[in-house]
């Protein structure tokens, strides 16, 4: 589908093997946001940090497929795919601010691996203790 960032607005991407037109981002940092200028219809490729793959075309071009306004910024920030039990959020640290979503992912039933604290495969209440423990610990 069409994907358009307006002027003054912000699309930040987290996560893993960015390029551009093909050629591999240069020089990423772990968890520092680096901006994307190039405008010229590029193709912007990588993996969101939830393994799902992405691909836009980076124009200013209102008849392109996808729209990046010159005043929109476009950062991308290349994030560790190492899971880290008890960080629900995903924020790098196991903290009282990962209990929302902790309960969250029970409620839900959605399998999230770092939520999965016993690690046999699925998020239930045997889970709790653990991250508990993880809490505790951290």
């Amino acid at each position: 589908g069409f994907f358009g960032a307006a002027a003054g607005s912000e699309v930040n991407l987290f996560g893993t093997a960015f390029l551009l037109d093909g050629v591999p981002l240069d020089g990423l940092v772990l968890n520092e946001a680096v901006t994307i200028t190039d405008r010229g219809g590029a193709e912007l490729t990588g993996t969101l940090a939830d393994g799902s793959a992405f691909g836009f075309v980076v124009s200013e071009d209102l008849m392109s497929l996808d729209f990046f306004d010159a005043d929109a910024a476009l950062t991308v920030t290349l994030v560790s795919t190492a899971v880290i039990l008890g960080d629900i959020d995903q924020d790098g640290d196991v903290t009282f601010s990962d209990i929302p979503s902790f309960i969250a992912a029970l409620q839900s039933g959605t399998f999230l691996a770092q939520a999965d604290v016993n690690q046999d495969g699925e998020v239930t209440f045997a889970d709790i203790p653990g991250f508990i423990a993880i809490l505790q610990a951290s």
